[in-house]
């Protein structure tokens, strides 16, 4: 089952990127709460809804036990999950996420590195409109996708349904949210990817993240930023199929 971010996004930036992993799995895609096409009240948005939203979906498709792929604000509620439905879990990818929100040094730190252009930075600042999403995509995407062309940045939101107010709603929930501490309890296979230029979740994030998942696994992707599926889309299903279905 598949975990998008955001939040304020869809199941949608991640295909037809994942895809490919159908020939070796059932892969499941939804919009969480109060995102995409979802319904629900966005002020009911917590942590621990969004897992027990997982859970939901679980029982709905009939399966004892599940592997989650979170991307993103996707990892922190596939994190959620695995603490609260520990005997669900059957494998986790935490995919450029962390285990707790985005920490603002790091993102400077990062953002100086990549030499991110002042626009660009300007505009990471902003709050964005469903009307303007595109706008604001077109100046940012380079960002997300250092190492991609425009045309492949544009495909990333070209079905996107966007929601400001599930957006706001998430960030309210993960403000509190840290499971820093917890990261010893979960049991589930781990595998954590990370992209090199990943300016919200650098590598020191996912190094961390990894080592403290009992017996995770770590994988640093050198030619990507925040979507190591659209940069190295076949390094990545060779990854996560062989993980998943081992």
């Amino acid at each position: 089952m598949t975990l998008h971010g955001g939040l304020g996004l869809d199941h949608s930036y991640l295909r037809p990127w994942l895809d490919p992993l159908a020939e070796q799995m059932q892969v499941v895609y939804y919009d969480q709460r109060a995102n995409g096409r979802s319904t629900g009240s966005a002020g009911a948005i917590t942590m621990q809804r969004l897992a027990d939203d997982v859970d939901a979906v679980r029982r709905r498709l009939g399966h004892e036990r599940i592997s989650l792929l979170g991307h993103s604000y996707g990892g922190f509620v596939a994190l959620q999950y695995a603490l609260t439905y520990p005997e669900r879990l059957a494998a986790m990818v935490l995919c450029d996420t962390d285990a707790r929100g985005p920490e603002g040094a790091s993102i400077q730190r990062e953002l100086r590195r990549l030499g991110a252009a002042p626009e660009a930075i300007e505009a990471l600042g902003t709050t964005v409109t469903s009307d303007d999403l595109t706008g604001w995509w077109s100046k940012v995407s380079s960002l997300y996708l250092p190492h991609s062309e425009p045309s492949t940045a544009h495909r990333v939101v070209e079905r996107l349904v966007y929601s400001e107010t599930a957006r706001a709603a998430g960030n309210r929930a993960l403000a509190a949210w840290d499971v820093s501490g917890r990261l010893g309890e979960i049991r589930a296979a781990t595998l954590v990817i990370g992209g090199r230029d990943d300016f919200l979740f650098a590598p020191d994030r996912a190094e961390l993240l990894a080592a403290g998942i009992p017996g995770a696994e770590l994988r640093i992707y050198d030619a990507s930023g925040h979507m190591p599926f659209v940069e190295e889309q076949e390094r990545f299903l060779g990854d996560v199929g062989s993980f998943v279905v081992a």
